[in-house]
């Protein structure tokens, strides 16, 4: 029996989709999230320092940040 004329095509796996974390930042002493701070914090934080040029601030959930100078995990 003649073999077919077509080339066989060759297998190529499909990429993986890339998952997206989105993880905040953490309180190295008790542990907590932080969250993202509102439009209305943001200016509140931007009119008492004008050197702030940072689109986005993170806010700690807990008080740790009053005791603690290294307080945040990346």
């Amino acid at each position: 029996m003649p073999k077919s004329s077509k080339p066989r095509k060759q297998y190529t796996p499909k990429p993986k989709a890339a998952r997206i974390i989105k993880k905040y930042p953490e309180c190295k002493i008790c542990g907590n999230e932080t969250r993202l701070a509102n439009q209305s914090e943001l200016a509140n934080f931007k009119a008492h320092d004008p050197s702030m040029n940072m689109e986005f601030l993170f806010i700690p959930t807990c008080e740790c940040w009053e005791k603690h100078d290294d307080w945040m995990i990346l």
